[in-house]
């Protein structure tokens, strides 16, 4: 984690720490709904079909309401950004991956958020703070158990780990639109 430039190792002990029992939980909570039989069709059965279906060859295809085999994209919305995930599938091809990738993508924007917040305000309290409502975030929790996999859902914690990257790379102050202070 070095590349984060936390400054201290504790702080990234304590995250590190807050991220796999985030994760963990979250998973236990999702592999029980999943367990019982409690994730839709819509929410997880048709990505889990793409997914698998662009793994061996039949790129986006999904069973529709009528029993036909077709491309997503003749369906309701598309979702191309789960076609990354095939070949993960040719190792391990279980509906809970995407979820899990998911779940990791989505608790992975602790530690952005940690630093922007560190190298706003420079307090760790409110760093500390802001990680924590962002876990405890009903949406954030909503998504992570309850609704199986969208891939909109990787969208926030992706342009969060964008404006870290900016910022740790001066992108403003080099692209002339801010002054460097």
């Amino acid at each position: 984690m070095k590349f984060l430039k936390f400054g201290r190792k504790p702080n990234v002990a304590i995250l590190s720490l807050v991220f796999l029992i985030s994760v963990a939980y979250s998973f236990i909570l999702a592999n029980k709904r999943y367990s019982n039989f409690e994730y839709g069709k819509f929410d997880l059965g048709n990505m889990a079909q793409m997914v698998w279906n662009t793994s061996q060859g039949r790129f986006m295809e999904v069973t529709d309401q009528f029993g036909t085999n077709m491309p997503r994209w003749g369906m309701s919305h598309i979702d191309p950004i789960i076609a990354i995930f095939a070949p993960l599938y040719l190792v391990y091809p279980h509906q809970m991956l995407i979820v899990f990738i998911q779940q990791l993508v989505i608790l992975s924007a602790i530690y952005p958020l940690f630093v922007l917040v560190k190298w706003k305000s420079k307090s760790m309290v409110a760093s500390y703070l802001i990680v924590f409502s962002y876990i405890m975030y009903p949406a954030v929790g909503f998504t992570l158990v309850w609704t199986g996999f969208h891939g909109i859902s990787l969208a926030a914690p992706l342009l969060i780990w964008l404006v870290w990257y900016l910022e740790r790379n001066n992108f403003l102050v080099q692209a002339g639109l801010q002054k460097k202070i």
